[in-house]
């Protein structure tokens, strides 16, 4: 069985009705009943792609198709080939005497735990449909939001990358033409050219040692964040960052809200529900909040208090939370705050854009204008002393 961990397989297994005595990890080779995954360029499953799968399982159903029926012509139909497989397998499943939630259960790298338990409480309570519909609408706002930032953001970052090359460039092929005019001269260089002379050399001489040190860069990052520690400290820095923090922060309001109310409104337990929040997260501060709002919520309390110490949510969000426990709307009310944080989130998008763009421009016109004006001033002073 393919799942996250070992905890995902037992439970995978406990709602089969079968009792767990051992679980190994399988080990990678090329004999025997495993196969060694080799597939590096195997297409991921979009948010995008689950929403239309949705979208379209939902009409199907609504339209009086039997499942397996909706799911072979599905399967037939969509583009992403990880979807089509894990629907193929599914299908076999179903066949085998599965039920749905316990058929996409199995292969969690394509349907998230979100997706598996809503197809649950959709089953358990007769709404399946109305329940696909939701996620449908809930993938299609969570890809809306990441193109949105995504397509802000990639202007400047483009503009950046061109810069950085342009300056390579200029210290690497452009300016050892006048290191070697400045060689044969009698006077005395300024600092600043001195400087950009040496790193123009250094690129030169030992531009293996600088890729080898941007690898070790990466390296370590990579290692930092996924030690549980590292990801904390980085995900709480993030957070109190002038202004990419506040976006941020908005971001993360949004997305629990919106994932919770779905989750809520589709019929999932709130403890459970609160567990696959937390799951999908990614930041380590949200996540440690959310488990201590699970705990609380199992000996009887609220979600604000744990919520707030988190420094994360804002008090308008706050509030309604527990002005939706209080009357029972908690469902809505999670919308109600996901919706004004998804309009927040476009304004500060917008923003950002418009701010990154002329400080990029700056910030790479003094760096370039710096390296061009290193290697004038020698020229400058030469034509003085002429």
């Amino acid at each position: 069985m393919e799942a996250e961990n070992n905890k995902a397989v037992l439970t995978q297994l406990r709602a089969q009705n079968l009792i767990v005595t051992k679980v190994e990890q399988a080990t990678k080779t090329s004999a025997g009943g495993i196969k060694l995954n080799l597939s590096f360029g195997e297409p991921k499953v979009s948010t995008k792609d689950l929403a239309i799968f949705s979208r379209q399982f939902a009409t199907m159903i609504e339209a009086g198709v039997p499942l397996l029926r909706s799911m072979n012509i599905l399967q037939t139909q969509v583009d992403n080939k990880a979807l089509g497989k894990a629907l193929q397998m599914a299908i076999k499943d179903l066949e085998r005497g599965l039920t749905l939630s316990e058929a996409l259960g199995n292969h969690p790298k394509v349907f998230p735990l979100m997706y598996v338990n809503m197809i649950e409480a959709g089953e358990v309570g007769g709404v399946l449909e109305e329940v696909l519909e939701r996620m449908a609408n809930h993938f299609e706002k969570e890809d809306e939001i990441k193109e949105k930032v995504k397509s802000a953001l990639t202007y400047p970052t483009v503009v950046f990358t061109m810069a950085v090359l342009a300056v390579v460039f200029m210290l690497i092929f452009v300016l050892p033409s006048f290191i070697s005019i400045y060689d044969g001269m009698d006077i005395e260089l300024p600092l600043s050219t001195r400087i950009v002379m040496g790193i123009s050399n250094g690129l030169q001489s030992y531009w293996y040692l600088m890729i080898g040190i941007i690898i070790l860069i990466i390296f370590a990052v990579r290692r930092f964040l996924n030690d549980p520690r590292g990801r904390l400290m980085w995900d709480n820095y993030t957070l109190k960052m002038p202004v990419f923090g506040e976006l941020q922060r908005k971001l993360i309001i949004s997305r629990f809200s919106r994932t919770l109310g779905t989750l809520l409104k589709s019929g999932v337990p709130i403890i459970t529900a609160l567990e696959v929040v937390r799951k999908t997260t990614d930041n380590a501060v949200m996540s440690n909040s959310i488990e201590k709002a699970k705990k609380n919520v199992r000996d009887g309390q609220g979600l604000a208090e744990p919520l707030s110490d988190s420094g994360v949510f804002t008090q308008m969000a706050l509030q309604m939370i527990a002005v939706g426990e209080e009357t029972g709307e908690l469902d809505s009310l999670l919308e109600k705050i996901s919706f004004f944080y998804d309009r927040e989130v476009d304004v500060t998008v917008s923003k950002l854009s418009s701010a990154l763009e002329p400080i990029i421009m700056v910030f790479m016109g003094v760096i370039i204008g710096g390296i061009v004006i290193a290697f004038m001033l020698p020229m400058v002073k030469m034509f003085s002393v002429i």
